[in-house]
């Protein structure tokens, strides 16, 4: 092997860990937070959607910021990512 650097490039949220939106859907039991990009691929249109819900169930951007943030690569949830950050050697993830 040389010593040639590597540059890994892709979506943290739903590939490393999950989509914090849907952690959120299942810790308040609001199924329309559940909704994605996949759903609906205009993200401020999707954005615009969930302020809504939040709205309307008296929430604020600060109850998302306290969805768990413990669910990553390195402990065992996405254990195929942990092993592509493992395989891939020194990384960092901010």
């Amino acid at each position: 092997m040389t010593d040639q650097q590597r540059v890994i490039c892709l979506d943290v949220e739903g590939v490393l860990m999950p989509e914090v939106w849907v952690q959120l859907a299942e810790l308040t039991g609001i199924h329309d937070l559940k909704r994605t990009t996949r759903d609906e691929p205009d993200y401020d249109v999707l954005m615009q959607y969930r302020l809504g819900i939040l709205a309307e169930h008296d929430l604020t951007m600060t109850t998302v910021a306290e969805v768990p943030s413990d669910r990553g690569p390195s402990n065992g949830h996405f254990p195929t990512a942990s092993s592509l950050v493992h395989d891939q050697g020194r990384c960092c993830l901010t």
